[in-house]
Protein backbone atom coordinates (compact mmCIF):
# COMPACT_ATOMS: atom_id res chain seq x y z
CA UNK A 1 0.00 0.00 0.00
CA UNK A 2 2.87 2.75 0.92
CA UNK A 3 4.65 1.50 -2.18
CA UNK A 4 1.27 2.05 -4.32
CA UNK A 5 0.52 5.34 -2.78
CA UNK A 6 4.06 6.47 -3.20
CA UNK A 7 4.13 6.09 -7.03
CA UNK A 8 0.68 7.04 -8.06
CA UNK A 9 0.94 10.88 -6.09
CA UNK A 10 4.09 12.18 -7.23
CA UNK A 11 2.26 15.01 -8.82
CA UNK A 12 -0.63 15.33 -6.29
CA UNK A 13 -2.06 19.36 -5.52
CA UNK A 14 -1.17 21.03 -2.52
CA UNK A 15 -4.03 20.75 -1.14
CA UNK A 16 -4.35 17.27 -0.90
CA UNK A 17 -1.88 17.34 2.04
CA UNK A 18 -4.03 20.11 4.08
CA UNK A 19 -7.24 17.46 3.54
CA UNK A 20 -5.47 14.58 4.49
CA UNK A 21 -4.69 16.44 8.03
CA UNK A 22 -7.74 17.74 8.55
CA UNK A 23 -9.53 14.71 7.89
CA UNK A 24 -7.05 12.73 10.55
CA UNK A 25 -7.34 15.64 13.33
CA UNK A 26 -9.75 18.31 12.08
CA UNK A 27 -12.78 16.62 13.27
CA UNK A 28 -11.59 15.61 16.66
CA UNK A 29 -13.16 18.03 18.70
CA UNK A 30 -13.19 18.08 22.73
CA UNK A 31 -16.28 16.16 24.57
CA UNK A 32 -17.37 15.08 27.95
CA UNK A 33 -14.98 13.16 29.55
CA UNK A 34 -16.16 9.25 28.00
CA UNK A 35 -14.99 5.63 29.49
CA UNK A 36 -11.70 3.77 28.56
CA UNK A 37 -12.38 2.00 25.18
CA UNK A 38 -11.53 -1.26 25.47
CA UNK A 39 -7.60 -1.87 24.12
CA UNK A 40 -7.37 -1.88 20.07
CA UNK A 41 -11.04 -0.09 19.65
CA UNK A 42 -11.79 3.23 18.13
CA UNK A 43 -13.82 6.11 19.35
CA UNK A 44 -16.96 7.31 17.59
CA UNK A 45 -14.86 10.34 15.93
CA UNK A 46 -12.01 8.23 15.23
CA UNK A 47 -13.94 5.52 12.92
CA UNK A 48 -16.08 8.53 11.16
CA UNK A 49 -12.09 10.27 10.35
CA UNK A 50 -10.57 7.03 9.38
CA UNK A 51 -13.67 6.21 7.58
CA UNK A 52 -13.49 9.79 6.00
CA UNK A 53 -9.43 8.93 5.38
CA UNK A 54 -10.50 5.68 3.51
CA UNK A 55 -13.16 7.77 1.07
CA UNK A 56 -10.34 10.31 0.40
CA UNK A 57 -7.36 7.88 -0.33
CA UNK A 58 -10.01 5.67 -2.66
CA UNK A 59 -10.74 8.68 -4.25
CA UNK A 60 -7.83 9.57 -5.01
CA UNK A 61 -6.43 6.45 -6.41
CA UNK A 62 -9.34 6.38 -8.53
CA UNK A 63 -9.01 10.10 -9.76
CA UNK A 64 -5.27 9.81 -10.47
CA UNK A 65 -5.11 5.93 -11.15
CA UNK A 66 -8.35 5.04 -13.44
CA UNK A 67 -8.35 6.29 -17.01
CA UNK A 68 -11.36 8.48 -16.20
CA UNK A 69 -9.45 10.89 -13.92
CA UNK A 70 -11.90 13.88 -13.25
CA UNK A 71 -14.82 11.92 -15.23
CA UNK A 72 -14.69 8.60 -12.54
CA UNK A 73 -17.98 8.58 -11.27
CA UNK A 74 -16.28 5.91 -8.68
CA UNK A 75 -13.76 8.79 -7.44
CA UNK A 76 -16.34 11.33 -7.17
CA UNK A 77 -18.54 9.65 -4.83
CA UNK A 78 -15.26 8.52 -2.47
CA UNK A 79 -14.56 12.19 -2.33
CA UNK A 80 -18.06 12.97 -1.61
CA UNK A 81 -18.15 10.72 1.03
CA UNK A 82 -14.89 12.19 2.51
CA UNK A 83 -16.18 15.95 2.57
CA UNK A 84 -18.75 15.03 4.83
CA UNK A 85 -15.89 14.04 7.86
CA UNK A 86 -13.88 17.40 6.64
CA UNK A 87 -16.96 20.53 6.50
CA UNK A 88 -13.89 22.67 7.14
CA UNK A 89 -11.49 21.96 4.35
CA UNK A 90 -13.76 24.11 1.40
CA UNK A 91 -10.67 23.26 -1.26
CA UNK A 92 -11.77 19.83 -0.91
CA UNK A 93 -15.52 21.01 -1.96
CA UNK A 94 -14.50 23.05 -4.59
CA UNK A 95 -12.65 19.71 -6.36
CA UNK A 96 -15.34 17.82 -5.82
CA UNK A 97 -17.89 20.52 -7.29
CA UNK A 98 -15.71 21.22 -10.19
CA UNK A 99 -15.08 16.84 -10.62
CA UNK A 100 -19.54 16.63 -10.70
CA UNK A 101 -19.87 19.74 -13.26
CA UNK A 102 -17.31 17.98 -15.49
CA UNK A 103 -19.63 14.68 -15.35
CA UNK A 104 -22.78 16.79 -15.47
CA UNK A 105 -24.19 17.02 -12.06
CA UNK A 106 -24.88 20.53 -12.05
CA UNK A 107 -27.05 20.26 -8.70
CA UNK A 108 -24.18 18.28 -7.04
CA UNK A 109 -21.97 20.99 -7.52
CA UNK A 110 -24.20 23.40 -6.36
CA UNK A 111 -25.30 21.08 -3.16
CA UNK A 112 -21.14 21.01 -2.32
CA UNK A 113 -20.73 24.45 -3.08
CA UNK A 114 -23.41 25.42 -0.53
CA UNK A 115 -21.95 23.24 2.48
CA UNK A 116 -18.46 25.08 1.62
CA UNK A 117 -20.19 28.00 1.92
CA UNK A 118 -22.05 27.34 5.25
CA UNK A 119 -18.52 25.72 6.74
CA UNK A 120 -16.34 28.97 5.38
CA UNK A 121 -19.11 31.64 5.63
CA UNK A 122 -15.78 34.23 4.91
CA UNK A 123 -14.59 32.41 2.14
CA UNK A 124 -14.84 34.89 -1.07
CA UNK A 125 -13.40 31.86 -2.98
CA UNK A 126 -16.20 29.58 -2.41
CA UNK A 127 -18.26 32.08 -3.15
CA UNK A 128 -16.73 32.58 -6.35
CA UNK A 129 -16.90 29.31 -6.99
CA UNK A 130 -20.35 28.87 -6.47
CA UNK A 131 -21.58 31.69 -8.14
CA UNK A 132 -19.53 30.69 -11.50
CA UNK A 133 -21.87 27.71 -10.81
CA UNK A 134 -25.04 29.31 -10.73
CA UNK A 135 -24.31 30.90 -13.81
CA UNK A 136 -23.69 27.82 -15.70
CA UNK A 137 -26.73 26.74 -14.22
CA UNK A 138 -28.44 29.53 -15.59
CA UNK A 139 -29.38 30.78 -12.19
CA UNK A 140 -28.70 34.67 -12.68
CA UNK A 141 -30.04 35.99 -9.38
CA UNK A 142 -28.24 33.99 -7.49
CA UNK A 143 -25.39 34.29 -9.42
CA UNK A 144 -24.84 38.19 -8.78
CA UNK A 145 -25.69 37.69 -5.25
CA UNK A 146 -22.37 35.30 -4.63
CA UNK A 147 -20.60 37.24 -6.69
CA UNK A 148 -21.46 40.28 -4.67
CA UNK A 149 -20.60 38.11 -1.44
CA UNK A 150 -17.23 37.70 -3.04
CA UNK A 151 -16.41 41.59 -3.82
CA UNK A 152 -17.80 42.38 -0.27
CA UNK A 153 -15.48 39.61 1.67
CA UNK A 154 -12.30 40.45 -0.54
CA UNK A 155 -12.63 44.65 -1.96
CA UNK A 156 -9.66 44.68 -2.93
CA UNK A 157 -9.14 41.01 -5.23
CA UNK A 158 -10.28 42.14 -8.85
CA UNK A 159 -11.36 38.70 -9.58
CA UNK A 160 -14.77 39.31 -7.90
CA UNK A 161 -15.76 42.60 -9.61
CA UNK A 162 -14.34 40.95 -12.95
CA UNK A 163 -16.74 38.24 -12.51
CA UNK A 164 -19.58 39.98 -11.15
CA UNK A 165 -19.02 43.05 -14.46
CA UNK A 166 -18.71 40.55 -16.70
CA UNK A 167 -22.18 38.80 -15.93
CA UNK A 168 -23.76 41.95 -15.92
CA UNK A 169 -22.49 43.01 -19.11
CA UNK A 170 -23.69 39.73 -20.88
CA UNK A 171 -27.25 40.29 -19.15
CA UNK A 172 -27.05 43.90 -20.56
CA UNK A 173 -26.76 45.78 -17.23
CA UNK A 174 -24.31 47.61 -18.80
CA UNK A 175 -24.95 50.37 -16.16
CA UNK A 176 -24.79 48.42 -13.38
CA UNK A 177 -21.52 46.91 -14.49
CA UNK A 178 -19.38 50.09 -15.32
CA UNK A 179 -20.55 51.08 -11.85
CA UNK A 180 -19.31 48.14 -10.19
CA UNK A 181 -16.20 48.03 -12.65
CA UNK A 182 -15.71 51.72 -11.24
CA UNK A 183 -15.82 50.46 -7.54
CA UNK A 184 -13.24 48.18 -8.40
CA UNK A 185 -10.70 50.42 -9.78
CA UNK A 186 -10.80 52.45 -6.67
CA UNK A 187 -9.82 49.26 -4.34
CA UNK A 188 -7.59 47.08 -6.64
CA UNK A 189 -4.01 46.98 -7.93
CA UNK A 190 -2.29 48.34 -11.08
CA UNK A 191 -2.65 44.90 -12.96
CA UNK A 192 -6.18 44.48 -11.29
CA UNK A 193 -7.26 47.27 -13.13
CA UNK A 194 -5.70 46.71 -16.36
CA UNK A 195 -8.04 43.73 -16.19
CA UNK A 196 -11.34 45.44 -15.61
CA UNK A 197 -10.34 48.23 -18.11
CA UNK A 198 -9.65 45.49 -20.74
CA UNK A 199 -13.19 43.90 -19.93
CA UNK A 200 -14.49 46.99 -20.69
CA UNK A 201 -13.10 47.49 -23.61
CA UNK A 202 -13.49 43.98 -24.97
CA UNK A 203 -17.52 44.31 -24.14
CA UNK A 204 -17.67 47.44 -25.98
CA UNK A 205 -16.02 46.00 -29.26
CA UNK A 206 -18.93 42.72 -28.56
CA UNK A 207 -21.43 45.14 -28.41
CA UNK A 208 -20.39 46.79 -31.01
CA UNK A 209 -19.91 44.03 -33.30
CA UNK A 210 -23.94 43.08 -32.30
CA UNK A 211 -25.27 46.47 -33.02
CA UNK A 212 -25.61 48.52 -30.40
CA UNK A 213 -23.62 50.80 -30.85
CA UNK A 214 -25.00 53.23 -27.75
CA UNK A 215 -23.48 51.11 -25.19
CA UNK A 216 -20.68 50.01 -26.69
CA UNK A 217 -19.97 53.74 -27.00
CA UNK A 218 -21.12 54.30 -23.10
CA UNK A 219 -18.02 51.35 -22.10
CA UNK A 220 -15.59 52.73 -24.81
CA UNK A 221 -16.19 56.64 -23.07
CA UNK A 222 -16.35 54.73 -19.80
CA UNK A 223 -12.40 53.14 -20.19
CA UNK A 224 -11.39 56.69 -21.96
CA UNK A 225 -12.03 58.75 -19.01
CA UNK A 226 -10.15 56.34 -16.62
CA UNK A 227 -7.22 55.02 -18.89
CA UNK A 228 -5.42 57.97 -20.62
CA UNK A 229 -3.05 55.60 -22.20
CA UNK A 230 -6.15 54.55 -24.18
CA UNK A 231 -7.45 57.54 -24.81
CA UNK A 232 -6.02 58.35 -28.06
CA UNK A 233 -7.60 54.77 -29.76
CA UNK A 234 -10.38 54.66 -27.99
CA UNK A 235 -11.76 58.38 -28.92
CA UNK A 236 -10.57 57.06 -33.03
CA UNK A 237 -12.63 54.14 -32.40
CA UNK A 238 -15.61 56.15 -31.20
CA UNK A 239 -15.61 58.51 -33.88
CA UNK A 240 -15.40 55.75 -36.81
CA UNK A 241 -18.37 54.28 -35.36
CA UNK A 242 -20.17 57.15 -35.62
CA UNK A 243 -19.50 58.12 -39.17
CA UNK A 244 -20.27 54.75 -40.23
CA UNK A 245 -23.67 55.82 -38.50
CA UNK A 246 -23.47 58.82 -40.19
CA UNK A 247 -23.26 60.86 -37.29
CA UNK A 248 -21.34 63.18 -39.06
CA UNK A 249 -21.21 66.20 -36.38
CA UNK A 250 -20.56 63.26 -33.34
CA UNK A 251 -17.82 61.75 -35.58
CA UNK A 252 -16.17 65.30 -35.82
CA UNK A 253 -15.85 65.77 -32.21
CA UNK A 254 -14.64 62.18 -31.25
CA UNK A 255 -11.72 62.53 -33.98
CA UNK A 256 -11.49 66.54 -32.70
CA UNK A 257 -11.16 65.00 -28.79
CA UNK A 258 -7.98 62.82 -30.58
CA UNK A 259 -6.79 65.52 -32.55
CA UNK A 260 -6.19 67.81 -29.04
CA UNK A 261 -4.15 65.11 -27.39
CA UNK A 262 -0.94 65.20 -26.75
CA UNK A 263 0.06 62.55 -29.12
CA UNK A 264 -2.96 62.15 -31.13
CA UNK A 265 -3.55 59.04 -33.58
CA UNK A 266 -2.66 60.33 -37.44
CA UNK A 267 -5.64 57.93 -38.48
CA UNK A 268 -7.47 60.56 -36.32
CA UNK A 269 -6.10 63.39 -37.98
CA UNK A 270 -6.34 62.00 -41.80
CA UNK A 271 -10.12 60.92 -40.60
CA UNK A 272 -10.93 64.60 -40.06
CA UNK A 273 -9.45 65.95 -42.76
CA UNK A 274 -11.12 63.95 -45.17
CA UNK A 275 -15.07 64.80 -43.50
CA UNK A 276 -13.50 68.61 -44.05
CA UNK A 277 -12.63 68.16 -47.33
CA UNK A 278 -16.27 67.39 -48.35
CA UNK A 279 -17.30 71.34 -47.67
CA UNK A 280 -13.81 73.02 -47.65
CA UNK A 281 -10.65 71.76 -49.47
CA UNK A 282 -8.75 74.43 -48.05
CA UNK A 283 -9.10 73.81 -44.62
CA UNK A 284 -8.38 69.92 -45.16
CA UNK A 285 -5.22 70.92 -46.71
CA UNK A 286 -4.17 73.00 -44.05
CA UNK A 287 -5.36 70.49 -41.09
CA UNK A 288 -2.97 68.30 -43.12
CA UNK A 289 -0.02 70.59 -43.29
CA UNK A 290 -0.02 71.41 -39.78
CA UNK A 291 -0.40 67.76 -38.92
CA UNK A 292 2.44 67.10 -40.98
CA UNK A 293 4.59 69.83 -39.09
CA UNK A 294 3.29 68.31 -35.86
CA UNK A 295 3.31 64.53 -36.34
CA UNK A 296 7.16 64.86 -39.21
CA UNK A 297 7.54 60.99 -38.64
CA UNK A 298 4.40 59.76 -39.45
CA UNK A 299 3.67 59.00 -43.30
CA UNK A 300 0.01 58.39 -43.33
CA UNK A 301 -0.58 62.19 -42.88
CA UNK A 302 1.76 63.38 -45.93
CA UNK A 303 -0.18 60.43 -47.87
CA UNK A 304 -3.54 61.87 -47.56
CA UNK A 305 -2.04 65.30 -48.64
CA UNK A 306 -0.55 63.81 -51.75
CA UNK A 307 -3.94 61.58 -52.40
CA UNK A 308 -5.92 65.05 -51.91
CA UNK A 309 -3.87 67.08 -54.41
CA UNK A 310 -4.13 64.08 -57.12
CA UNK A 311 -7.68 64.10 -56.53
CA UNK A 312 -8.30 67.90 -56.98
CA UNK A 313 -6.00 67.93 -60.36
CA UNK A 314 -3.02 69.22 -58.39
CA UNK A 315 -0.31 66.95 -59.37
CA UNK A 316 3.25 68.61 -59.41
CA UNK A 317 1.57 69.04 -56.13
CA UNK A 318 0.80 65.59 -55.74
CA UNK A 319 3.76 64.23 -57.34
CA UNK A 320 6.28 66.39 -55.00
CA UNK A 321 4.62 65.37 -51.92
CA UNK A 322 4.91 61.22 -53.15
CA UNK A 323 8.95 62.53 -53.47
CA UNK A 324 8.89 63.68 -50.15
CA UNK A 325 7.58 60.11 -48.75
CA UNK A 326 9.89 58.07 -50.47
CA UNK A 327 12.96 60.01 -49.36
CA UNK A 328 11.38 60.09 -46.04
CA UNK A 329 10.79 56.28 -45.70
CA UNK A 330 14.29 55.86 -46.74
CA UNK A 331 15.82 57.80 -44.16
CA UNK A 332 17.11 55.78 -40.89
CA UNK A 333 15.19 53.73 -40.00
CA UNK A 334 14.15 53.00 -43.49
CA UNK A 335 10.49 51.68 -43.67
CA UNK A 336 9.26 49.23 -46.27
CA UNK A 337 6.44 51.20 -48.33
CA UNK A 338 3.60 49.34 -49.25
CA UNK A 339 3.26 47.77 -52.84
CA UNK A 340 0.12 49.73 -53.45
CA UNK A 341 2.27 52.96 -52.63
CA UNK A 342 4.57 52.20 -55.55
CA UNK A 343 1.51 51.64 -57.99
CA UNK A 344 -0.31 54.81 -57.02
CA UNK A 345 2.69 56.51 -57.38
CA UNK A 346 3.48 55.52 -60.72
CA UNK A 347 -0.36 55.74 -61.89
CA UNK A 348 -0.17 59.66 -60.71
CA UNK A 349 3.49 60.15 -62.41
CA UNK A 350 1.79 58.66 -66.00
CA UNK A 351 -0.81 61.24 -65.35
CA UNK A 352 1.28 64.26 -64.75
CA UNK A 353 3.14 63.47 -67.34
CA UNK A 354 6.20 61.63 -66.25
CA UNK A 355 5.77 58.27 -67.82
CA UNK A 356 9.74 57.40 -67.48
CA UNK A 357 9.48 58.46 -63.90
CA UNK A 358 5.91 56.38 -63.28
CA UNK A 359 7.86 53.16 -65.08
CA UNK A 360 11.13 53.89 -62.53
CA UNK A 361 9.20 53.79 -59.16
CA UNK A 362 7.19 50.79 -60.20
CA UNK A 363 10.56 48.81 -61.14
CA UNK A 364 11.15 50.17 -57.54
CA UNK A 365 8.23 48.56 -56.48
CA UNK A 366 8.35 45.58 -57.98
CA UNK A 367 11.97 45.05 -57.04
CA UNK A 368 10.51 45.72 -53.15
CA UNK A 369 8.10 43.33 -53.57
CA UNK A 370 8.64 41.17 -56.31
CA UNK A 371 5.52 38.89 -56.58
CA UNK A 372 2.99 41.91 -56.35
CA UNK A 373 0.72 41.12 -59.31
CA UNK A 374 -1.06 44.47 -60.04
CA UNK A 375 2.48 45.93 -60.60
CA UNK A 376 3.25 43.69 -62.96
CA UNK A 377 0.12 43.71 -64.36
CA UNK A 378 0.47 47.49 -64.94
CA UNK A 379 4.32 47.40 -66.38
CA UNK A 380 3.14 44.96 -68.85
CA UNK A 381 -0.03 47.24 -69.77
CA UNK A 382 2.12 50.32 -70.02
CA UNK A 383 4.56 48.53 -72.50
CA UNK A 384 1.82 47.25 -74.19
CA UNK A 385 0.54 50.68 -75.08
CA UNK A 386 3.56 51.47 -76.21
CA UNK A 387 4.58 49.06 -77.91
CA UNK A 388 8.09 48.37 -75.70
CA UNK A 389 9.57 45.46 -73.90
CA UNK A 390 6.43 43.06 -74.92
CA UNK A 391 8.63 39.79 -74.36
CA UNK A 392 9.10 41.02 -70.80
CA UNK A 393 5.33 42.12 -70.47
CA UNK A 394 4.49 38.97 -71.63
CA UNK A 395 6.53 37.26 -69.11
CA UNK A 396 4.92 40.05 -66.46
CA UNK A 397 1.43 39.50 -66.94
CA UNK A 398 1.56 35.59 -67.26
CA UNK A 399 3.13 35.80 -63.90
CA UNK A 400 0.09 37.75 -62.87
CA UNK A 401 -2.07 35.46 -64.49
CA UNK A 402 -0.76 32.34 -62.41
CA UNK A 403 -1.80 34.35 -59.18
CA UNK A 404 -4.77 35.50 -60.24
CA UNK A 405 -6.03 33.28 -63.31
CA UNK A 406 -9.58 34.93 -63.46
CA UNK A 407 -8.85 38.45 -63.37
CA UNK A 408 -10.45 39.66 -66.28
CA UNK A 409 -8.05 43.27 -66.81
CA UNK A 410 -4.73 40.82 -66.49
CA UNK A 411 -6.52 38.54 -69.54
CA UNK A 412 -6.99 41.74 -71.54
CA UNK A 413 -3.18 42.75 -70.81
CA UNK A 414 -2.12 39.57 -72.03
CA UNK A 415 -4.47 39.83 -75.28
CA UNK A 416 -3.04 43.31 -75.70
CA UNK A 417 0.39 42.48 -75.77
CA UNK A 418 -0.23 39.81 -78.13
CA UNK A 419 -1.93 42.37 -80.25
CA UNK A 420 1.10 44.51 -79.77
CA UNK A 421 3.06 41.45 -81.22
CA UNK A 422 0.99 41.23 -84.00
CA UNK A 423 -0.19 37.50 -82.93
CA UNK A 424 -3.84 38.87 -83.97
CA UNK A 425 -5.41 34.87 -83.45
CA UNK A 426 -3.80 34.66 -79.49
CA UNK A 427 -4.86 37.89 -78.84
CA UNK A 428 -8.60 37.61 -80.16
CA UNK A 429 -9.22 34.08 -77.87
CA UNK A 430 -8.19 35.98 -74.67
CA UNK A 431 -9.60 38.87 -75.55
CA UNK A 432 -12.74 37.16 -76.16
CA UNK A 433 -12.13 35.47 -72.58
CA UNK A 434 -11.60 38.84 -71.00
CA UNK A 435 -14.69 40.00 -72.47
CA UNK A 436 -16.56 37.35 -70.73
CA UNK A 437 -15.02 38.57 -68.16
CA UNK A 438 -15.51 41.79 -67.75
CA UNK A 439 -18.31 42.69 -70.41
CA UNK A 440 -18.77 46.00 -69.32
CA UNK A 441 -15.49 47.56 -69.71
CA UNK A 442 -14.96 49.70 -73.16
CA UNK A 443 -11.64 49.61 -73.19
CA UNK A 444 -11.57 45.18 -73.69
CA UNK A 445 -14.52 45.62 -76.21
CA UNK A 446 -12.61 47.73 -77.83
CA UNK A 447 -9.47 45.85 -77.75
CA UNK A 448 -11.55 42.68 -78.75
CA UNK A 449 -12.45 45.14 -81.94
CA UNK A 450 -8.87 46.05 -83.26
CA UNK A 451 -8.14 41.97 -82.67
CA UNK A 452 -11.16 41.11 -85.32
CA UNK A 453 -9.96 44.16 -87.47
CA UNK A 454 -6.35 42.60 -87.79
CA UNK A 455 -8.02 39.42 -88.46
CA UNK A 456 -10.01 40.98 -91.31
CA UNK A 457 -13.69 40.06 -89.09
CA UNK A 458 -14.68 43.20 -90.02
CA UNK A 459 -18.51 42.87 -88.99
CA UNK A 460 -17.00 41.36 -85.90
CA UNK A 461 -14.83 44.19 -84.93
CA UNK A 462 -17.54 46.95 -85.99
CA UNK A 463 -20.23 45.50 -83.85
CA UNK A 464 -17.52 45.33 -80.74
CA UNK A 465 -16.65 48.98 -81.78
CA UNK A 466 -20.34 50.17 -81.46
CA UNK A 467 -20.84 48.73 -77.95
CA UNK A 468 -17.30 49.97 -76.56
CA UNK A 469 -18.56 53.49 -77.89
CA UNK A 470 -22.07 52.76 -76.18
CA UNK A 471 -20.16 52.48 -72.81
CA UNK A 472 -18.08 55.11 -73.30
CA UNK A 473 -19.65 57.88 -75.56
CA UNK A 474 -16.59 60.38 -75.07
CA UNK A 475 -14.27 57.98 -76.29
CA UNK A 476 -13.33 60.50 -79.81
CA UNK A 477 -10.25 57.90 -81.25
CA UNK A 478 -13.38 55.06 -81.23
CA UNK A 479 -15.37 57.06 -83.45
CA UNK A 480 -12.98 57.28 -85.92
CA UNK A 481 -12.38 54.37 -86.16
CA UNK A 482 -16.12 53.36 -86.91
CA UNK A 483 -16.13 56.66 -89.39
CA UNK A 484 -13.42 54.79 -90.96
CA UNK A 485 -15.54 51.64 -91.11
CA UNK A 486 -18.63 53.45 -92.45
CA UNK A 487 -20.73 53.77 -89.28
CA UNK A 488 -21.52 57.18 -88.29
CA UNK A 489 -20.93 56.96 -84.47
CA UNK A 490 -24.19 59.46 -83.35
CA UNK A 491 -26.61 56.86 -84.59
CA UNK A 492 -24.45 54.37 -82.78
CA UNK A 493 -25.36 56.51 -79.54
CA UNK A 494 -28.89 56.65 -81.00
CA UNK A 495 -29.37 53.40 -81.09
CA UNK A 496 -28.05 52.34 -78.17
CA UNK A 497 -30.40 50.30 -75.53
CA UNK A 498 -31.49 52.11 -72.15
CA UNK A 499 -28.72 52.48 -69.63
CA UNK A 500 -30.54 49.41 -67.48
CA UNK A 501 -30.13 47.07 -70.26
CA UNK A 502 -26.27 48.13 -70.83
CA UNK A 503 -24.92 45.96 -68.21
CA UNK A 504 -25.93 43.37 -69.97
CA UNK A 505 -23.08 40.77 -70.90
CA UNK A 506 -23.03 40.24 -74.97
CA UNK A 507 -20.71 36.91 -75.85
CA UNK A 508 -18.60 37.62 -78.50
Amino acid sequence: MQYRLASRFKHVPAWVGAVWLALLVGCRTPGPARVAAPPGALSPSDLAAARGLAHFVEGLIELYDSEDGRRSTNALEHLVASAATAPAEPRLYSHIAAMALLQGRTELALETLERARQAAPESAEVRLDLATIYQIAGQKPQALRNFADAVRLAPTNSAGYLALASLLLYDGQTREALARIEQGLRRVDAAGRRALLALCNTHGIRLCRSGDADSAIRCFEFAARHSPEDRPGLYLLMGEIREEQGQTDAALRYYGLAVALASPPPQAVVRLALIELRTNHEQALRRLTAARQRLPDDLLIPLALGQIYSSLGRLPEAVATFDEIAAQASRPPPRKLSSAFYLQFGALCERAGLPQKGERICAEGLAAHPDDHPILNYLAYTWAEKGTNLDLACDYVTRALEMEPDNGAYVDTLGWVYYRQKRYTEASVELERAVQLMPDDPTITEHLGDAYHALGANDKATEQWRRSLVLNPDNKPLSAKLQAAGVNPADVLKEAPPAGEQNRAVTP
